[in-house]
């Protein structure tokens, strides 16, 4: 255990962000991957009812919706850990919180243990686009708000690699704080349970917003 530990921290420490050598970092891949998943759903509501209830009732549909909403639940409490124990260490570094809301930048590129938190986060966004074609196979009405939150947000965390945005560790560890939460909920619901607490993740889901 210690090994992994060790191996995870040197790679961490390592990480540099550098556009068009970090996978998925080119501008133009992420306007495409944004496209592809804004016509994917298009075509998705376009298809027959029968059609999409034949795949809604399905024992691998309802596998791959519990195995997603599983993996982005347990990888968003990694993710939360990861960005608490490298804020925790950049604090004991500096021995102050003014980075946390204002950093300065000169030059350089985004690089070290926080940033790493916050690549692995961008690239979770790209598996999140999937919660919208789970709710169009489903038939479930899609707002402008949801297509919109969830086609822009890789463009967000992109820019905040690029440009080493402040605050992104408060809404980094925010965010993946209620996913924990609103995650779990919906892969209990996938399970045809049903648990008491759905307030919470509205709630949770509001205060989301407010963080973004």
């Amino acid at each position: 255990r210690e090994a992994v530990m060790d191996a995870l921290v040197r790679r961490a420490d390592a990480f540099e962000w550098e556009v068009g050598s970090t996978p998925i970092s080119r501008p133009s891949l992420v306007g495409y991957i944004i496209v592809a998943y804004l016509a994917s759903v298009w075509c998705i509501t376009k298809l027959p009812q029968k059609t999409k209830d034949a795949v809604k009732s399905s024992r691998v549909f309802s596998v791959f919706v519990s195995a997603h909403s599983l993996l982005l639940c347990v990888g968003s409490l990694g993710l939360f850990v990861g960005g608490l124990v490298s804020c925790t260490d950049e604090y004991r570094r500096v021995k102050s919180l003014g980075w946390l809301v204002c950093r300065e930048v000169v030059g350089g590129t985004a690089s070290g243990q926080i940033f790493y938190v916050s690549y692995w986060y961008y690239l979770s966004k790209y598996v999140e686009l999937l919660d919208t074609v789970i709710l169009a196979v489903k038939g479930k009405g899609l707002s402008f708000l949801h297509v919109f939150h969830h086609a822009v947000m890789p463009a967000m965390c992109w820019l905040w690699l690029q440009q080493m945005q402040s605050l992104q560790e408060i809404a980094l560890m925010t965010n993946t704080l209620i996913h924990v939460i609103m995650y779990y909920y919906y892969f209990e619901c996938s399970r045809g349970r049903s648990p008491r607490w759905k307030k919470l993740v509205t709630l949770s889901q509001i205060i989301q917003f407010v963080f973004r």
